[in-house]
């Protein structure tokens, strides 16, 4: 695929997500489709039902929450996504990869950060996400844990 068409595959896949568009997946995600991220080891779930797992969790905390990309770079099999998210903390937000903190019952506050995903493509889908994201930020906002000060 050209580096064009990587560009248009990623961005079909956050299109696809701000509209919870969970068919979208089978098409745009290989099988054994996979996400990272950096830093943090847990077993996410693979292949395009991971990724509804994953999506669904957000949807039930962030029901109305938007991606927005700011900016796109493509190189070989890889496209880099610079990203924004922003949503009403209106559910419960549910934290079993993040071992010592409860679930965080919803808040009401709007919620936004910022991020970064590289995605390798692979036979015309999306078979890798590696996320990078102020996850720390969030989890403050929405009161998931109490900065300790000293």
């Amino acid at each position: 695929m050209s580096l064009e068409a990587n560009k248009r595959l990623s961005l079909r896949l956050k299109d696809a997500r701000n509209a919870w568009d969970m068919d979208a997946l089978d098409e745009l995600l290989t099988p054994d489709w996979r996400y990272v991220v950096p830093g943090r080891t847990f077993d996410a779930p693979r292949g395009p039902a991971g990724l509804r797992q994953m999506w669904e969790g957000t949807r039930a905390a962030f029901p109305d929450s938007r991606l927005t990309v700011a900016r796109q770079i493509a190189e070989g099999d890889s496209v880099v996504t610079m990203f924004s998210f922003e949503g009403t903390h209106a559910g419960t937000l549910r934290l079993p990869t993040i071992p010592g903190l409860a679930d965080v019952p919803a808040t009401g506050r709007v919620i936004s950060f910022h991020g970064i995903v590289v995605e390798r493509i692979e036979g015309g889908r999306i078979a890798e996400s590696s996320e990078r994201s102020d996850a720390l930020g969030m989890l403050l906002a929405v009161g998931a844990f109490e900065p300790q000060r000293s």
